[in-house]
């Protein structure tokens, strides 16, 4: 009975510690799926075309970093699949909503500077 025992506490050991490793393992995962750094646009009131130009190409690489982030976070899902635990899962879709916020902002923001831009150009020329 004694090592009957022994043997149910020392499974339950090993059981505890494949479940930590799992876990560590997939919050690696997880943390592979980088969120690209959010950047400054310029003023529109003040840019110049090339800097405006510059901002809608970096403003298109954002989006598209963002998607594959999006994807990231996506796959990292499915490849969990029912092992994904509860704070994974509102984890991960704390930081996906969040990444689209972000993207939708950024999107409205540079439309705004391009308007302002457009505006104080059309007012100079």
């Amino acid at each position: 009975m004694r090592y009957l025992k022994f043997g149910i506490l020392a499974l339950a050991v090993l059981m505890s510690s494949w479940v930590k490793a799992q876990s560590a393992e997939q919050n690696a995962e997880l943390a592979e799926c980088v969120e690209p750094d959010m950047m400054l646009l310029p003023e529109g009131s003040k840019a110049s075309s090339d800097e405006m130009l510059a901002a809608q190409v970096a403003v298109n690489r954002y989006i598209s970093d963002t998607k594959n982030f999006l994807s990231c976070l996506l796959a990292y899902e499915k490849t969990i699949g029912d092992a994904l635990t509860y704070e994974q899962k509102k984890s991960s879709i704390t930081r996906y909503n969040l990444a689209v916020a972000r993207m939708e902002r950024l999107v409205e923001s540079y439309n705004k500077q391009l308007r302002t831009y457009q505006q104080s150009h059309n007012e100079a020329g």
